[in-house]
């Protein structure tokens, strides 16, 4: 179990899940886009590499925090490595999660699962639409 006690600072590149004694799948949340430490691909890899469940960039609706400069990043990642990045991993992770039948965690999985697919392909054309005003505004900025 994590102890913040262990630690005085948080660098999901530097030690393991296991070093840091979590013992859920964690994910790694509220990084900048751009960082004068680390890379978006490096935050990407090195946490991957150490356990991480996930990374969570800040913020997609926060224009001090432009999500533009770690989306090439975030599509190289994913299409490389779709075997735990597709929708179907999710499911797949989700169909291995340990809930009893008849369990609130269960009606919510049989939940998600039916209307999880109508969600995902109408958050796509939101995703893309807010990336090409991005890099429009970029653009035109310049």
């Amino acid at each position: 179990m994590f102890d913040p006690k262990k630690v005085s600072s948080w660098d999901m590149c530097s030690e393991s899940t296991d070093w840091w004694g979590l013992d859920k799948p964690t994910v790694v949340a509220e990084l900048p886009a751009s960082s004068e430490h680390f890379s978006t691909d490096q935050m990407l890899d090195c946490s991957s590499a150490n356990g991480f469940a996930g990374n969570l960039f800040w913020a997609f609706n926060d224009p001090a925090f432009p999500l533009a400069p770690a989306l090439p990043a975030l599509e190289n990642f994913t299409a490389t490595r779709s075997e735990v990045t597709s929708f179907h991993a999710l499911l797949m992770w989700l169909d291995r999660l340990p809930v009893s039948s008849g369990s609130a965690a269960a009606n919510e999985v049989v939940a998600l699962e039916s209307r999880a697919s109508v969600a995902a392909r109408s958050l796509i054309p939101t995703l893309l639409e807010s990336a090409d005003d991005q890099e429009r505004s970029a653009a035109a900025s310049l």
